[in-house]
């Protein structure tokens, strides 16, 4: 007689088989999205830094350090300060290097993206 079908000791080695590979898939699906979404938030903030640089390039800044805003954006919150600096053997007057750096706060995680440059 022929015997049809798998036995038991197959069909839990298949099992043990798909769930290998379901896990390796996931933990690879896992493992790429979060530096992805920290790709975007990092992306997010440089664009914030570089529209405030260039909405406040052309201003006649002070020296020193302004006050910092926050924005939220898709539940991360994005904090901008801008600090105005002095350059060494220049009047300030004349040469200013400003600052903008972007931090943002996400999952109890801090990381920071900053753009800067000289001006006026």
């Amino acid at each position: 007689m022929r015997r049809r079908g798998l036995s038991l000791v197959e069909v839990i080695i298949a099992m043990v088989l798909v769930g290998l590979m379901a896990t390796v898939t996931l933990g690879t699906m896992l493992a790429c999205a979060q530096p992805q979404k920290q790709m975007v938030y990092r992306e997010q903030a440089i664009q914030r830094a570089a529209a405030e640089f260039a909405r406040r390039k052309a201003q006649n800044l002070p020296v020193g350090v302004m006050p910092a805003s926050s924005e939220q954006w898709e539940g991360v919150l994005f904090t901008t300060s801008i600090q105005v600096e002095a350059v060494p053997s220049y009047d300030p007057r004349d040469l200013r290097k400003l600052t903008v750096k972007v931090v943002w706060k996400s999952f109890s995680t801090e990381q920071s993206g900053w753009v800067s440059g000289t001006t006026f």
